[in-house]
């Protein structure tokens, strides 16, 4: 056990140079400033929108309107101009973001049960989401008037009528079925929510699997490149101990890195929160009694998944890593690892198990870190029995490349096995 922890403390000093947490700690900078800076200005852009109104009716009808527009809690301009065009002029410069021209048959046509027009000028000055944004409460407030209008006239029309009956005739109760439950819902916003809830579990795991096998893969080919591994497998001790004594250090090392990633995406996404994105309160708004969240069983399949997956990554990282011979061919010969990561993640984010053609499927899952990917998916929708199957299917594959690296370790090949880059770098 004192050998096992003397070559763990000295795998964690390998890993933790400048070199290799340096790029990480860029990015995860980079997350939190600029989840910062995005949460600052949408806070700015989503401010009241600054409203010119020129009204040239000024009767009873267009006053309701403009009181209308300063309930919005937007900030209303009056503008007394000869023109449109002059009116829009005067708008910009005074920095206003748009101005409503209110003509003056406006309460005219109203009484004449005839089309009433308002003319809105909208001054685009910045091309962002919460620019388009602003604008909601405007365009849900002219909304509102033209159904107040439209029950008013119908009301003239026909006193008796049933107004509620008329504006929904046919009313949809909804319900939705998840997990054997029914409960009163909207699938629409469930499956939303579902899907910005399962977005940071492969993010997170995606940057764990990377991490920890390029840890390896550098460590590895350092060694080789420094004439150390040789020292290493002259202690007295078995190669299975060295092989997991590396593995295990480069998992703590990336759990802490994933811990902080997951952070500082945290705040990324976030700044998003400001723009009006689905949260938990919405979601319980709805008053469905449908728990998301995982239970005791499920998190635990879950890590169970997780930690297999990392270990099969690192034991494919360290029989490529072994075909290098120094730090920069580590970065290339763990391209297919990176490769097998990459499909599933962004299959995971695109499509659902379920709606997958069978070939499509087939190729899927035969890759082993498919069935972490998916994971949380299955297990929201409490299918446990993929999950099941994808853990002993993991499991196959780890038992098996670990056998392969020990062997590989076992012999003598571990310091001659290298590939040659020199003729790709020559074609680049």
């Amino acid at each position: 056990m004192k050998k096992f922890l003397n070559i763990f403390q000295k795998e964690i000093k390998d890993l933790l140079t400048l070199r290799m947490i340096l790029p990480f700690l860029m990015s995860i900078f980079i997350l939190f400033f600029i989840g910062q800076v995005m949460q600052r200005e949408v806070g700015r852009a989503m401010k009241p929108v600054h409203i010119g109104i020129m009204d040239k009716d000024k009767t009873n009808s267009s006053s309701a309107l403009i009181e209308g527009l300063k309930n919005t809690k937007n900030l209303i301009t009056v503008i007394s101009a000869e023109s449109d065009t002059q009116a829009v002029r005067i708008a910009k410069e005074q920095n206003l973001s748009m101005v409503v021209i209110i003509p003056e048959d406006y309460e005219l046509n109203l009484k004449n049960k005839l089309s009433a027009e308002i003319r809105v000028y909208s001054i685009i000055t910045s091309l962002g989401i919460a620019s388009s944004a602003q604008r909601v409460s405007v365009r849900n407030l002219l909304q509102t008037l033209n159904k107040e209008v439209a029950e008013l006239f119908l009301k003239e029309i026909n006193p008796s009528l049933n107004l509620e009956i008329l504006r929904e005739p046919i009313k949809a109760k909804e319900f939705v079925v998840l997990k054997d439950i029914i409960q009163p819902g909207n699938a629409a916003f469930i499956i939303a929510y579902i899907s910005t809830q399962t977005v940071i579990v492969p993010v997170a795991l995606l940057m764990l699997i990377i991490i920890t096998g390029t840890m390896i893969a550098s460590s590895i080919a350092q060694e080789k490149e420094n004439k150390t591994l040789e020292t290493i497998l002259t202690v007295p001790v078995s190669r299975f101990t060295i092989v997991l004594a590396k593995m295990l250090a480069a998992v703590v090392l990336a759990i802490c890195f994933a811990l902080f990633f997951v952070l500082a995406m945290g705040s990324y996404m976030s700044s998003f929160g400001s723009m009006g994105t689905s949260t938990t309160a919405d979601f319980q708004g709805l008053g469905t009694g449908i728990n998301l969240s995982l239970d005791t069983y499920g998190k635990i399949l879950l890590g169970i998944s997780i930690f297999l997956s990392i270990v099969n990554a690192l034991a494919l990282a360290t029989l490529l890593a072994l075909f290098a011979q120094d730090v920069k061919d580590a970065q290339t010969t763990i391209m297919p690892l990176t490769i097998m990561i990459l499909i599933p993640y962004f299959f995971a984010l695109t499509f659902d198990p379920g709606s997958m053609s069978l070939g499509l499927k087939i190729f899927t899952f035969l890759i082993p870190f498919s069935h972490t990917f998916f994971a949380f998916k299955f297990l929201l929708l409490g299918q446990r029995l993929p999950v099941i199957l994808g853990i002993f299917y993991l499991l196959f594959f780890a038992v098996v490349l670990l056998f392969i690296a020990t062997k590989v370790f076992s012999s003598e090949r571990i310091l001659t096995m290298k590939f040659s880059f020199g003729k790709l770098r020559r074609i680049v």
